[in-house]
């Protein structure tokens, strides 16, 4: 898989993530224990990111996928860091809501990182 297509699945992913906080942000907090505020803020953020990984996909730029992969690695250390502080609490589908994401966002990093290494870019 290239780059382009690593960060249109990345968008579509992100896109998805931050509905399903929007739309049904009293469910994910019901399941996972993250405040209501935090997941609707949540969703306004990953919503906002989309623009950039779509983007991203159609003019590849290496500074603009470096930064990407940097803020999808952050991405994938806070949500892993707040489901170890918080696992009492958080359910079986809260894991599920938390794990599939933080799991598809590590992927899309490792192929995006791939995808870069693979070709050459503008700077």
């Amino acid at each position: 898989m290239g780059l382009k297509q690593a960060l249109l699945l990345n968008a579509a992913l992100t896109a998805t993530c931050a509905a399903i906080c929007l739309a049904g942000a009293k469910m994910v907090v019901s399941h996972t224990a993250i405040p209501q505020l935090w997941t609707i803020g949540l969703g306004l953020m990953l919503m906002s990111y989309v623009p950039m990984l779509l983007f991203a996909a159609f003019r590849p730029f290496a500074w603009l996928a470096r930064t990407i992969i940097l803020l999808d690695w952050g991405f994938v250390a806070i949500a892993s860091l707040y489901s170890l502080a918080n696992m009492t609490v958080i359910d079986a589908l809260g894991w599920f809501l938390i794990g599939v994401p933080t799991g598809l966002v590590a992927l899309f990093a490792l192929l995006q990182q791939r995808g870069l290494a693979q070709r050459t870019v503008a700077p």
